[in-house]
């Protein structure tokens, strides 16, 4: 019973060292934003259900991460315990974007097989902007990772982004269950196989 829940749920986590990943969170939770948003202090968690292509309903759970280096490493602990991930940086901050390659590593490092989209936040701010839209793509193609530029204030392709991981992860899923269903009914025409030949020979 326990495995059927856990389907049904997709776990994602965000990082970076940019500021603005609680406003992304609740702009996508709770479809609003504010100027006066607490900084997350360790972790916090975010559940919303969300309905999937094919009309199934998913819990998705989506952790916050505090980036100050004292609660780095437990930010990072998370990584073991969700399938997908957002390394956020900001595009009018240029040292968030080279702070993204340590998240990486470390993310990987911690779980190989986590799915991770880059977003490039607060695009609505174009004056103050100091990464270019070709800069963020060009890194993220060289990063070979799908790349959203986004923004909580204007709720710019926040669905559109978080839509694109959890569905990327459910496919996965049901991608998985499916071989595992090919491999064990392979298995068992193989042994009915055998069986039939044995009776057979032994005839």
């Amino acid at each position: 019973m326990s495995n059927k829940i856990e389907r049904k749920v997709i776990k994602l986590a965000i990082f970076g060292d940019a500021p603005g990943k609680t406003s992304i969170c609740n702009t996508f939770i709770y479809n609003q934003y504010n100027e006066r948003t607490i900084t997350t202090i360790g972790l916090e968690k975010f559940e919303k259900k969300i309905k999937m292509k094919d009309g199934k309903e998913i819990q998705l759970i989506l952790f916050d991460t505090d980036s100050s280096y004292r609660f780095r490493s437990r930010s990072l602990s998370i990584c073991n315990k969700v399938q997908g991930a957002f390394v956020c940086f900001n595009l009018t901050r240029r040292q968030t974007l080279e702070g993204i390659n340590l998240w990486l590593e470390e993310i990987k490092n911690l779980n190989k097989n986590i799915e991770i989209v880059l977003l490039g936040n607060k695009c609505d701010m174009n004056d103050e902007r100091e990464i270019t839209i070709e800069e963020a793509e060009k890194f993220a193609e060289k990063c070979s990772l799908p790349y959203f530029e986004t923004s909580a204030k204007k709720n710019i392709n926040i669905n559109e982004a978080v839509f694109f991981l959890a569905s990327l992860l459910y496919e996965k899923k049901i991608f998985a269950k499916k071989n595992i269903y090919a491999n064990k009914l392979s298995k068992f025409h193989k042994t009915f196989s055998s069986f039939k030949l044995s009776k057979f020979q032994n005839y």
